[in-house]
């Protein structure tokens, strides 16, 4: 059960992921 917190909270997870992500391509 996903609570709009949750939701967010992923979606804040996911884009710090996204972002480590990019840096380390982008090295």
């Amino acid at each position: 059960m996903y609570s709009a917190k949750t939701s967010h909270w992923i979606k804040m997870k996911t884009i710090e992921v996204d972002d480590e992500l990019y840096s380390y391509i982008a090295s």
